[in-house]
């Protein structure tokens, strides 16, 4: 039991961390969503790997807000292999290879009133930095 509530009071000391300095960017990033959506725009989500999931987290379903749309690249999310790395080999490489988020965004459409969201624990891999300036 201690174990549980170690985690859980680190848990709330991190929100509250996270309430405490990032609140005011939070509501920021609030606004400019439902502006765009209210302007009949979209909230494009990507992240790559394990990040993917934030992004399904904020991808409608029954009940809640739309305007989320996530451009899911199931090479660089697809953990399905059960040999080796758990599958990650392949889209760690990815991850690696510059341009390959070019050609991601060439798939898609993009209008005035849309906005954008990257998700990534590291912020570093070539296909997250690419992706940021290839919306910009």
């Amino acid at each position: 039991m201690i174990s549980a509530l170690t985690y859980f009071n680190e848990t709330v000391q991190l929100l509250q961390q996270i309430r405490d300095t990032q609140l005011d960017n939070i509501e920021q990033a609030a606004e400019i969503c439902a502006e765009r959506i209210a302007n009949g725009g979209l909230v494009f989500l990507f992240g790559a790997g394990h990040s993917r999931m934030m992004c399904e987290e904020m991808t409608p379903r029954q009940g809640c807000f739309v305007g989320f749309y996530p451009l899911v690249e199931l090479a660089l999310s697809n953990h399905a292999a059960t040999i080796g790395m758990n599958g990650l080999r392949g889209p760690l490489f990815l991850e690696k290879v510059e341009g390959y988020a070019d050609e991601i965004l060439n798939s898609f459409k993009f209008g005035p009133h849309d906005a954008f969201i990257i998700i990534s624990t590291s912020g570093i891999r070539p296909v997250i930095v690419e992706m940021a300036r290839g919306v910009k």
